[in-house]
């Protein structure tokens, strides 16, 4: 059992600011906690395609308006990079592999799992991350009320929001 917890201001950090492609960022652990505003975070700044983030655990929890995201900033003209929460990464190159299990999730006080971009590229290359999670036969449990977000833009944000409902 491996514990993996950060806390805020804390971060972890993968960026390009060139032509070359961002990092990725593995996180393994049978417990993985992000709070009080921590960040985990791949992005893209220039003409790079922006990182991917692979997480393989047993539970994830953001408190405290923490934030796991991909991300094409505005000065960027490529995609975000991906998110795989417990699922298969299939992406050319990759050199990751996770334990399939379930997964549970909980996002709590504002806190977010996003892919998105405000880049200037056109088509496929302005275009937000995929968030992954899990693969079949698998079993996602979420807790709390809050939202999972997915934001894609060019000229105009455009968001597709996932709410999750306490039963």
């Amino acid at each position: 059992n491996t514990t993996l917890s950060i806390t805020g201001p804390g971060s972890i950090t993968a960026e390009t600011n060139a032509s070359g492609n961002g990092g990725g960022i593995n996180l393994f652990g049978s417990q993985i906690t992000l709070s009080n505003t921590a960040t985990i975070t791949a992005k893209t700044t220039a003409s790079g395609t922006g990182g991917t983030i692979n997480l393989d655990a047993d539970s994830l929890s953001l408190t405290g308006s923490s934030h796991l995201t991909t991300e094409a900033t505005a000065s960027s003209s490529n995609k975000a990079g991906f998110i795989f929460l417990n699922a298969e990464n299939t992406l050319p190159g990759n050199t990751f592999t996770f334990t399939p299990r379930n997964l549970s999730l909980a996002l709590n006080d504002s806190s977010t799992i996003n892919a998105k971009t405000a880049s200037s590229g056109l088509g496929d290359l302005g275009r937000g991350g995929s968030i992954h999670l899990g693969s079949s036969g698998q079993t996602l449990t979420i807790s709390d009320r809050k939202s999972t977000r997915l934001n894609s833009s060019h000229t105009v944000i455009s968001y597709a929001v996932f709410c999750l409902k306490k039963k």
